[in-house]
């Protein structure tokens, strides 16, 4: 028997023929995988020269990777990329199909121009003197209102 310096345990030859066969499974791993059609074609003449499985099973199998082959055609035909007609179809049924743009009335026109502005202003005021007991209390209320009205684009008239 070994004796492993890192672990400190042993390592029987049966243990060193596992961990050997193991290596070189997970080598065969990290390879690339085959294409999916080497797969097919590799599983399809396993099956054939497979014995050991029942008929029901091998069936079944066979006509998985059947199914599975006439799926990856369907596929690979149905994936293409499509025509400069076929783009400018497209591109016709959208712009037809979209509702049409309405042009914006006069009064629209005029109120896009329109700018309204304004404020408001609350107070309270105390009014009174020291030698005199009269001391008057009144709230203010300021409300004022603004108009800007773009007449051409480098005009604009203000009211307020």
């Amino acid at each position: 028997m070994k004796r492993s310096a890192r672990t400190g345990m042993s390592l029987s030859p049966s243990l060193i023929a596992f961990l050997t066969l193991v290596g070189v499974t997970a080598a065969e791993q990290s390879a690339p995988p085959p294409s999916v059609d080497v797969a097919l074609e590799q599983l399809a003449v396993a099956l054939e020269r497979e014995e050991g499985l029942a008929p029901s099973t091998k069936d079944a199998l066979v006509d998985l990777v059947a199914a599975l082959r006439a799926e990856r055609g369907a596929t690979d035909s149905a994936i293409h990329a499509p025509s400069k007609g076929e783009i400018a179809k497209v591109v016709d049924e959208y712009l037809t199909a979209r509702p049409p743009v309405v042009e914006p009335s006069q009064w629209d026109k005029a109120l896009e121009r329109l700018h309204v502005s304004g404020d408001l202003r609350l107070r309270h005021e105390t009014t009174g003197h020291v030698d005199d007991s009269s001391v008057r209390n009144r709230e203010r209320l300021r409300f004022r209102l603004g108009f800007t009205y773009r007449v051409l684009p480098a005009r604009v008239y203000d009211a307020i």
